[in-house]
């Protein structure tokens, strides 16, 4: 409240160009304001419509929203963040352009050095690691989750929840997929306590991505239990009623219920393996998915080829190679060609059994080749955990330290209020006191309005008294100069304050001038009831002084009056006005 008053006194103590410039801003920065909110939401709305179409396996409407989104965001780092996101994950999962997805990283990437917010940065960094590795690119995907890491917690407590949920996420699957499960599962650990310690973390992708950790880790009975729960508030989201929430959440429920497949496929329960499998693969058919993930397909194939359905085993394995060929990811490769050898083997085809094994040893070159860098990397990762780890310690022990300050400031507190207590007697019989007074002084205030009031009946009665005397006797000349003064002096002890006030008024005036009122209507079409009261008492030749005394304002507010009644009536001068009021 200070702080709204002294902002008001600086105001007030401005000169009039001073407080031009400031209200002028004022304006100018609530209509960029508006404009930034309007176009926010214009980028909002193209996204949403992007993803519907892209939802749809409809392209061009796809591409033709994510192109009006980028051109309605440039400027605003956030929002073309949003964009190229949204881009570069349509270009990699629908289209398998990776030429096009790594342009969008790039541009991404492009955006870090103008921007000043901490958050943004760590989603920047935590989408470019992504990217990566989904790219296959594990070490540059490992750099920028650790860049991000250490923006979200280089302060006091981490920035923001969910942005460190995905991070560690992230990290816990890369740690997965190199075999350091301690640390994997060690990362997933840390997600899921954020979901106690922040409000917006996305429970679905942490309780979801943690199963799958626990999966690769070879714990399947913990990997069923957090699928189970990323089902369980997956669920909700797929009967909102926003549009984006929808689609994300059958995107979820298709990606869960092959996580189930894959579960019951390495603790042996095939049947229902290939069941949950097939439903995953028909949800994604009915969701009109054009780019199913590689895994379901080479799921499929590994569970019809134990069956000893090699056609259909044959099918499904080509179509996970074909997304690998695409994605050019050695990992991938490695072992969708491993798949086709077996299963040609199985066949009896030992020419393209022979042709994949060749691609398959090709494959396993380059992830040899690609795991001696990771090495070095690897190294870089525990020092870096490490670092991570004592950095959480440090919060942690600033945590501590905040609870003894909480409890010191608590003892001080309750004895604060104590203390207190018998200072709020001694008070109380003084505020007792000073309410007394009070109403002693409110009993006078309400006498003399009282007697106030009486007064005002008393005149009342007098001018109704007056009033009928004139009506009685109509044989009097109101044009007798005598009796006129006697009216004057009459409505010159009158104060016209309210609508009864101005009808008595006008009684008592018209039986001088019964004609004034009808003649200036007439001549005057544009007048105020305000314009009538003054053009009355000026008639009546009533001077400045008198006439703001009746009408009880102020010398100058009847002078601007006579003013305003001047140019309405379009006289250059005082006495033309006079003139014309005097004829009427």
């Amino acid at each position: 409240m200070n702080t709204v008053k002294k902002i008001k006194e600086n105001f007030l103590s401005l000169n009039i160009f001073s407080k031009l410039i400031l209200s002028m801003s004022c304006c100018l920065m609530f209509v960029e304001n508006a404009t930034a909110q309007k176009r926010d939401r214009l980028v909002v709305n193209y996204l949403k419509k992007s993803k519907k179409f892209a939802f749809e396996n409809k392209r061009d409407s796809t591409l033709f929203y994510l192109e009006k989104a980028e051109q309605q965001a440039l400027g605003d780092p956030e929002e073309l963040f949003r964009v190229y996101s949204r881009s570069g994950i349509y270009f990699f999962r629908e289209e398998i352009k990776l030429d096009a997805a790594r342009v969008y990283l790039k541009k991404m990437q492009a955006l870090l050095p103008d921007i000043d917010d901490e958050v943004l940065k760590a989603k920047i960094y935590n989408k470019t690691g992504y990217f990566y590795s989904l790219d296959g690119d594990l070490g540059k995907a490992y750099q920028s989750f650790y860049e991000a890491l250490k923006i979200n917690l280089k302060e006091d407590s981490f920035l923001d929840a969910n942005v460190l949920a995905v991070t560690y996420i992230r990290m816990g699957r890369l740690y997965a997929k190199q075999s350091m499960n301690e640390d994997a599962l060690d990362f997933g650990k840390k997600a899921m306590k954020l979901i106690d310690d922040g409000e917006n973390v996305d429970k679905v992708f942490v309780y979801r991505q943690v199963g799958w950790i626990y999966k690769r880790v070879g714990n399947y009975e913990k990997a069923l239990k957090y699928f189970d729960t990323a089902a369980y508030h997956n669920e909700d989201k797929m009967n909102s009623e926003k549009e984006g929430k929808k689609i994300k959440a059958h995107r979820n429920n298709i990606v869960i219920t092959r996580n189930f497949a894959e579960v019951y496929y390495e603790t042996d329960e095939k049947v229902k393996a290939l069941n949950l499998a097939l439903q995953s693969l028909q949800d994604a058919k009915n969701a009109k998915i054009k780019n199913v993930d590689m895994s379901l397909y080479l799921l499929l194939s590994k569970l019809y080829n134990d069956r000893g359905d090699f056609d259909l085993a044959l099918k499904n394995a080509l179509e996970a190679y074909e997304i690998a060929l695409l994605r050019d990811i050695p990992g991938k490769l490695l072992i969708t060609t491993k798949q086709l050898q077996v299963v040609y083997e199985n066949k009896g085809n030992k020419d393209l059994a022979y042709h994949y094994l060749q691609k398959y040893i090709t494959a396993k070159r380059r992830v040899d080749k690609e795991e001696g860098k990771w090495e070095i990397t690897k190294e870089k990762m525990r020092i870096a955990q490490l670092e991570s780890d004592q950095k959480v310690q440090e919060i942690q022990a600033d945590s501590e330290k905040a609870r003894l300050s909480t409890l010191l400031i608590t003892g001080a507190l309750v004895m604060s209020i104590g203390f207190g207590f018998v200072f709020y007697k001694k008070r109380k019989a003084v505020f007792l006191q000073e309410i007394a007074k009070k109403e002693k002084a409110k009993s006078k205030i309400q006498q003399r309005l009282s007697e106030e009031k009486q007064k005002a009946i008393a005149k009342e009665e007098e001018l109704k008294a007056y009033m009928n005397m004139l009506s009685e006797d109509s044989n009097i000349d109101v044009k007798d100069i005598g009796e006129v003064k006697k009216i004057q002096n009459e409505l010159r002890r009158f104060k016209i304050l309210t609508e009864s006030d101005w009808t008595g008024f006008k009684s008592i005036f018209q039986n001088i001038y019964p004609d004034f009122f009808k003649n200036f209507k007439v001549k005057s079409m544009n007048y105020s009831q305000g314009d009538l009261k003054l053009a009355a008492l000026i008639r009546l030749n009533f001077n400045t002084k008198e006439i703001a005394e009746i009408l009880v304002i102020s010398p100058g507010s009847v002078r601007k009056g006579k003013y305003r009644l001047r140019k309405k009536m379009d006289f250059e001068s005082e006495e033309e006005l006079q003139k014309f009021i005097y004829d009427l």
